[in-house]
């Protein structure tokens, strides 16, 4: 193999690149000391006055507690719904069956609280401690878990919370 012989001519083109490359470094091109500097920071003065906003208060929303019970009851039933459709499906877990027990149990809570003392407020709270009874039943492995009474006692809470707390039938008993 043979060595690579430069011309004079390649010499003194590579020379000239070479003397370029080191006059722009050294010197340095305006442009690109422009391009890659980071200018100073500008003086604080025009930052002095921050506007400081006022909160503006909103009055909360009159609702009734006939239209706040029929939310609660509407969503009470959809959880009855979903407790029928995950108690011993195997494609639920028992986080999401707690889940549903638990919402459940505070919308009735919510129900209770817009009742005025009295029987039909005991009942609902009747009702809400037999659900936290079902809940405590899931303390015990699955595999000793009775799904068919579970079930029952659930359709038997729910027939009860048909049959007493419609809102028709508790508008008598709503706090005022």
């Amino acid at each position: 193999m043979g060595k690579v012989n430069f011309t004079l001519r390649s010499r003194l083109f590579l020379v000239s690149v070479l003397v370029v490359f080191c006059a722009v470094s050294v010197s340095g091109c305006a442009s690109l000391r422009k391009k890659f500097t980071r200018p100073k920071k500008a003086t604080a003065e025009g930052t002095d006055f921050i506007p400081v906003l006022v909160p503006v208060e909103y009055p909360r929303p009159d609702t009734s507690p006939s239209v706040v019970y029929k939310e609660h009851y509407t969503m009470a039933r959809a959880f009855f719904k979903d407790l029928d459709n995950v108690i011993g499906s195997r494609n639920s877990s028992d986080k999401q069956q707690l889940y549903v027990f638990t919402q459940l149990a505070s919308r009735l809570d919510q129900m209770a609280g817009v009742l005025a003392d009295g029987e039909k407020k005991a009942q609902l709270q009747q009702l809400t401690l037999q659900i936290k009874d079902v809940v405590g039943r899931y303390d015990k492995p699955e595999p000793v878990r009775r799904y068919d009474v579970i079930k029952s006692d659930v359709s038997r809470i729910e027939r009860d919370f048909y049959k007493s707390f419609k809102p028709a039938l508790v508008q008598g008993d709503l706090k005022k």
